[in-house]
């Protein structure tokens, strides 16, 4: 007995001793590195891992491809405190990614079941929370190459618990797009939102334009009210319906002033006193 116990208490220092080796050095975070290149079958590739799994480590050359889509990421920064899931979190300090490259690839279609969506009632089994999201530089690509989107900069921070995720200062800023919004998703109450934002935009065939928008209500069919402060006074709130089965909207209008010529480019100069609607 005495020398069964102490066989297993020699292996169960061994694996303690390798799961050390490969949570807490650099040696193990490129044994990691090397492992998911060869079982990820072409899945994710990564050219190179510095630092360790257990705090902060670096990943340099990452490729991940699957039916639809070509990611690569030149540079991805974890920075994350373990101890704190002894308590309950999954605290991560900061995510920084440059170079983000997000090529489009056509590929099957995926099978239309005819089941209803059906939204868990929580999110998260741990708490959670992200101080930093950083992406410098993200490119979004058709599968012949073409740029559709361009982002300088995405940052952003959120926390959770149980239902409820806090999303807060989150900043997407481009060229020819921007958007700031700050709010929460709350999955125990129906998967509610509550957002509040900014928005501008240029080119694309306009002038630019700068407003607000919210987004309040169930997930599945939220109230969306977008505004247009400049360089004219136009509102559209939208009710939509059976989001994630058979979608549907209806929205209103309502301008006042508006100088079409002042929001579209090579537009002739039309003046709109006031314009009021319904659509759907």
């Amino acid at each position: 007995m005495k020398r069964t116990g102490r066989i297993v208490g020699a292996l169960l220092l061994l694996l303690f001793l390798v799961g050390v080796g490969l949570l807490g050095t650099g040696a193990g975070l490129d044994l990691v590195r090397q492992g998911v290149n060869r079982l990820g079958d072409g899945l994710i590739s990564i050219e190179r891992a510095e630092g360790r799994l257990l705090g902060r480590f670096t990943l340099t050359g990452i490729g991940v491809t699957v039916p639809t889509l070509f990611i690569k990421v030149a540079r991805l920064e974890w920075n994350w405190n373990p101890a704190k899931l002894m308590g309950g979190e999954f605290h991560i300090a900061a995510i920084d990614l440059s170079e983000v490259d997000v090529e489009l690839r056509d590929g099957p279609k995926a099978p239309d079941d005819g089941e209803p969506v059906i939204l868990p009632k929580s999110l998260l089994p741990l708490s959670l929370a992200l101080d930093r999201l950083s992406i410098a530089s993200l490119r979004l690509r058709d599968s012949d190459g073409e740029e559709l989107l361009r982002l300088d900069r995405i940052d952003g921070g959120l926390a959770g618990r149980g239902g409820l995720v806090s999303i807060g200062d989150f900043s997407l800023q481009g060229p020819d797009v921007g958007l700031t919004v700050h709010g929460s998703l709350n999955a125990g109450r129906n998967w509610r939102l509550d957002l509040l934002g900014s928005w501008r935009l240029a080119g694309y065939g306009f002038h630019p334009l700068a407003g607000t928008f919210t987004a309040t209500g169930p997930l599945a069919a939220p109230h969306l009210s977008l505004g247009l402060n400049q360089p004219a006074d136009i509102r559209i709130d939208g009710d939509v319906v059976n989001l994630f089965d058979r979608p549907a909207w209806t929205a209103t209008v309502a301008a006042r002033g508006v100088d079409l010529s002042a929001l579209v480019e090579d537009c002739p100069k039309i003046d709109l006193a006031t314009v009021s609607g319904k659509l759907s």
